[in-house]
């Protein structure tokens, strides 16, 4: 079994825990196990943190990814559509009555 927070007195064994490797006299767990040392488990440093306004990497870090497959997506969206209106204009200028097309800039 992990250690207990020292915040939250829990134990998690799916949890990651801090040893601040410093003392504290807090007495003796329900199991009889020493309480002596600052050791916190990931759900209250994570809280902590959040109070001093710092943010969780992991969430930026998925944020950004989506935005980068939402950004390529958009992208193959748009050379579709301008491959298609290009193709559409070729195809309007080969008629054999010439047909009054406004210009356009094309993207580099």
């Amino acid at each position: 079994m992990p250690p207990y927070c020292s915040a939250c007195y829990d134990q998690k064994p799916d949890k990651r825990y801090v040893d601040f490797d410093a003392a504290s006299d807090r007495g003796w767990a329900d199991d009889g196990q020493a309480m002596d040392d600052l050791i916190i488990c990931e759900d209250c440093l994570r809280s902590g943190a959040v109070h001093i306004d710092m943010c969780d990497t992991r969430e930026i870090a998925a944020e950004l990814e989506r935005l980068r497959h939402e950004n390529q997506r958009l992208k193959t969206q748009r050379d579709r559509s301008d491959t298609y209106s290009r193709k559409l204009e070729d195809t309007l200028r080969e008629r054999p009555v010439p047909v009054e097309l406004p210009t356009r800039p094309r993207r580099t």
